[in-house]
């Protein structure tokens, strides 16, 4: 089953605009929480390369015309922009991710929902899903593809039939 996905990112590139299936926008979590990491350690960055601009020398000449401290202005300016954008694109992805949680959250079924929180959200593996549910994979796996059709087809509007492995 595909669904069709607009572009919640406000902008932001994010991966396979246009019909895809639930699995893949469910994906789209995990890309985000990852783009969220990577944003991150940007800004962080950021923060150190302010702090490591020094301030102007200023000669004992007070004649001179130029204005050197107009260049540091500008690389503060231009880190702190930076800065601020980063924040905002975090800021559009941690809400594209809580959206997306309710949306797991809004399914009847609680393992359904346990095991595709636990996966996309959570970001554990399979395996640990299995076992911390005390079940085999295969169960998991099982669960899961049903899931994701009743996930399709509770929150998005269906255009056609196929199979969600």
């Amino acid at each position: 089953m595909y669904i069709y996905i607009v572009n919640l990112f406000d902008g932001i590139q994010i991966d396979n605009i246009g019909f895809m299936t639930a699995k893949e926008y469910l994906l789209q979590i995990r890309i985000a929480k990852s783009k969220i990491q990577r944003l991150q350690l940007k800004r962080q960055e950021l923060r150190e390369q302010m702090y490591l601009i020094t301030s102007p020398k200023f000669d004992s000449d007070p004649v001179k015309t130029s204005t050197s401290g107009d260049g540091m202005l500008r690389l503060i300016a231009r880190v702190d922009k930076l800065e601020r954008d980063t924040i905002r694109q975090i800021e559009v992805l941690t809400e594209l991710i809580e959206k997306m949680s309710g949306e797991i959250e809004a399914l009847p079924n609680e393992l359904q929902r346990t095991i595709l929180f636990d996966y996309y959200v959570c970001g554990y593996t399979w395996e640990l899903i299995a076992v911390n549910l005390n079940r085999s994979i295969r169960y998991v796996y099982k669960v899961r593809r049903k899931a994701l059709k009743n996930f399709a087809m509770v929150h998005c509007s269906s255009v056609s039939e196929h199979d969600i492995n």
